[in-house]
């Protein structure tokens, strides 16, 4: 039984208090100044200043009542203007009907080849292929931390046990909108072969769904983590690939592993077979080519 590899300042000073100061008194209009020289430095110079200030915020005054006087106008105005009439609709007469169409004249509805949702829309479970002649439905899972299907299907979480990291793949699935996984798990008659088949949908629309997840996997797969080959292309399908691993597995006493992967539409087919025994690549492109013509 095989693991799946996932691809998937300090403190500041307070200020010190500003120094006081204390205004000369300013002598009364006309005087010299008491006790002055007699030259009247001391009068113009303070006053000057103060008589400064007092003009800017008179303009500023200004400035701010003659914008906002122009609001108000301006709102007057608009406010006692007619309103513009909107232009007529493109389809004026537009109606639906009182009752429904009678029967026999409702449109058609879209067969599958117009609409391939239609063919995955509903038991997804039909869609996976048939275990051979002579072959049983397993009874211990097919990976080593996975889980037996029940009734054919998987939840996203025994599905994500499938995998090395577990809570990522899961948090994964739950981010992508994964829909739900149909699973079928068998054993070979008289020999020690494991197939196991999913078929992976996520909803309409969701970001990084099918095919996201498709191409993450077949990404790897070349790699020394995944098959260590480029596999091959599947017939009849423009994105699937099969694989035949060129090493051993060594997590059920050194058995051998062939992968086939693809999607269609919302729905993604992932195949393993696990074998004691070299496996042929005819026995996984055969799987991989029957699970797209159900697809």
């Amino acid at each position: 039984m095989e693991e799946q590899h996932d691809e998937v300042p300090g403190a500041m000073s307070p200020l010190a208090p500003e120094a006081r100061r204390k205004t000369p008194d300013l002598p009364p209009d006309g005087d010299e100044g008491a006790g002055g020289d007699g030259d009247g430095d001391a009068g113009p110079g303070a006053a000057g200043p103060a008589r400064r200030g007092r003009a800017v915020v008179l303009w500023a005054t200004a400035a701010v009542i003659g914008l906002v006087a122009g609001v108000v106008v301006g709102y007057g105005v608009q406010a006692q203007r007619a309103p513009t009439p909107l232009p007529p609709l493109a389809q004026p007469d537009v109606t639906h009907p009182a009752a429904p169409l009678p029967k026999g004249k409702e449109p058609r509805p879209l067969s599958v080849a117009e609409d391939r949702s239609r063919r995955t829309d509903g038991d997804l479970r039909k869609l996976l292929i048939g275990k051979p002649k002579g072959a049983r439905n397993a009874v211990v899972p097919t990976f080593r931390k996975g889980v037996l299907p029940s009734d054919g299907w998987l939840s996203p979480d025994g599905y994500a046990r499938e995998y090395v990291d577990e809570g990522s793949m899961f948090q994964y699935y739950v981010r992508r909108d994964i829909r739900r996984v149909a699973a079928a798990d068998w054993v070979g008659g008289g020999s020690d072969e494991q197939v196991a088949i999913r078929l992976v949908q996520f909803r309409p629309g969701a970001f990084g769904g099918a095919d996201w997840y498709a191409e993450s996997q077949l990404a790897y797969m070349p790699k020394s983590r995944g098959a260590g080959n480029p596999g091959r292309p599947i017939k009849g399908s423009s994105n699937g690939r099969y694989f035949v691993f060129s090493t051993e597995g060594g997590s059920r006493g050194g058995s051998h592993h062939a992968r086939a992967l693809g999607y269609r539409g919302d729905v993604m087919f992932d195949i393993h077979i696990f074998d004691a025994d070299p496996i042929n690549e005819t026995a996984i492109r055969s799987l991989a080519e029957r699970q797209l013509e159900r697809l």
